[in-house]
């Protein structure tokens, strides 16, 4: 039995490992790697074309969406992923609750000051970002509230 080269045997690796993943998907991963949003999302929304059932792709482009701060975007790219599989459930859940904390925090912080707007305005962003918080939508109606927004108090019921 003859036994494969060494340097065969990297070759056939490379190409294993290199062969399961697009060029599209490879370069959105390189370009977040080096923080240039704009190439990954070029690249992801290619593979999304290329392929439209990548689960992966979607996840990416909700991070990708994260980082530019279009939570709308984020939130809807992420549910196409785990609306496709549960692959990325997981990685997505810490996404949000990371991000709800964080604007959890911006809105007590502005609730202590009683600075209404800018309280409604961080759980309106935490509400986007994780829509099946419920506490999130009884804390904007009460801030509404005390901040005398009566007509946005109702839009949280």
């Amino acid at each position: 039995m003859k036994l494969f080269k060494p340097a065969s045997a990297l070759v056939i690796g490379v190409v294993m490992i290199m062969g399961c993943i697009s060029p599209e998907l490879r370069t959105a991963k390189i370009a977040v790697k080096e923080q240039d949003w704009k190439r990954a999302l070029n690249a992801v929304e290619a593979e999304i074309a290329r392929d439209p059932g990548s689960a992966e792709a979607y996840y990416l482009k909700g991070y990708i969406y994260e980082e530019l701060g279009n939570f709308p975007e984020m939130s809807a790219a992420f549910d196409k992923s785990l609306e496709l599989s549960p692959q990325f459930a997981d990685k997505i859940k810490a996404h949000r609750i990371r991000l709800v904390a964080r604007y959890d925090k911006r809105y007590v912080d502005a609730y202590n000051k009683e600075e209404w707007e800018t309280a409604l305005t961080a759980l309106d962003t935490a509400i986007i970002i994780d829509p099946n918080f419920p506490e999130l939508y009884l804390r904007a109606t009460m801030v509404a509230f005390y901040g005398k927004f009566f007509d946005l108090s109702l839009i949280h019921i």
